[in-house]
């Protein structure tokens, strides 16, 4: 389809995607439309947005510290500055480059450097002197690059915003970002004082609102086994996170113990934290919370002989 009023959409798919996640678009649409992507782009989208999200295509440089030195860096710097105050149209490549093609640990110097020297973060000089879609593109590369927690929740705040809510995209970006969900949700509680589920019951209906929160709700959902490579048997407990009709927050819930050389299973979620005690001793062995970016299906060793010499 035309991208029109779908840009923004296109630009949250095309940027700020990890080399793999790329390639996997890349053979998805291929299979799917029987061209490739590339063509799609060239062909729908004209202009610096067209460029732009070509270089997007073309994926990350792998970092090599022998090429991306402190004096790339600050060239990049330079370079940057230099386009931006040039005026638009006079150096937007090199530019959309240093965006696209720089791995993670260059750009994030080359955006402490630029804050060094004229006070401003990469993304805020982006803001102040481009426009229009483009400029959303740019800034949202470079926080999916810098800050993809953030970048996120206010993707998703901005999909919700004005009257006619954009349902493709906020569809798109649950969806898409499940993995980091989470933290994105985080992030969102601490930018707008409100959470992502209470922004979907408020802005969706039905069956739609239905599938959105159970997405959003499996996102923080994983399963996890514990494993005692012990001679001792360990206690399992729980800490309750707030205060309940069944007990105060900080309280530890026992919930299960592991048998020598044995393991158990739980189905639990994101931010939950679990403590080990040694069964005889109470001693505390070992403390968990749980990580959604380890995985949804994670597994850790609690505790083995070896640990008896620290205790």
């Amino acid at each position: 389809e035309k991208a029109g009023s779908k840009e923004t959409l296109v630009c949250s798919i095309l940027c700020g995607r990890t080399n793999r996640d790329m390639e996997c678009l890349k053979k998805a649409y291929r299979k799917c439309a029987g061209t490739n992507l590339g063509g799609l782009v060239t062909s729908k989208i004209g202009g610096d947005l067209e460029d732009f999200l070509v270089m997007c295509l073309r994926g990350t440089e792998e970092y090599d510290s022998d090429v991306y030195t402190d004096a790339k860096a600050e060239e990049d710097v330079t370079a940057f500055y230099e386009a931006e105050q040039g005026g638009w149209g006079t150096g937007e490549n090199s530019i959309f480059k240093i965006v696209c093609c720089s791995p993670l640990e260059h750009l994030e110097k080359v955006n402490e450097l630029y804050v060094n020297k004229y006070g401003i973060a990469l993304s805020v000089a982006v803001e102040k002197e481009t426009n229009g879609t483009v400029k959303d593109a740019l800034v949202f590369a470079l926080g999916m690059k810098l800050k993809p927690y953030e970048t996120v929740a206010k993707l998703i705040e901005k999909a919700c915003k004005g009257k006619s809510k954009n349902e493709l995209l906020l569809t798109s970006a649950i969806l898409r970002y499940h993995k980091i969900l989470p933290n994105a949700c985080e992030c969102h509680n601490a930018l707008y004082d409100v959470s992502v589920s209470d922004t979907i019951e408020r802005e969706t209906r039905g069956c739609y609102r239905k599938v959105l929160l159970a997405m959003y709700y499996n996102s923080f959902q994983c399963d996890v086994v514990f494993e005692n490579h012990g001679t001792s048997a360990i206690h399992v407990y729980w800490i309750r996170e707030e205060d309940d009709d069944d007990g105060e927050a900080g309280e530890e819930v026992d919930t299960d113990v592991i048998e020598p050389d044995d393991e158990i299973s739980q189905t639990t979620y994101s931010g939950h934290t679990f403590v080990f005690r040694l069964e005889d001793t109470d001693e505390e062995v070992y403390r968990h919370t749980i990580d959604p970016l380890d995985g949804k299906r994670q597994c850790h060793v609690v505790y083995t002989d070896e640990d008896d010499e620290d205790l």
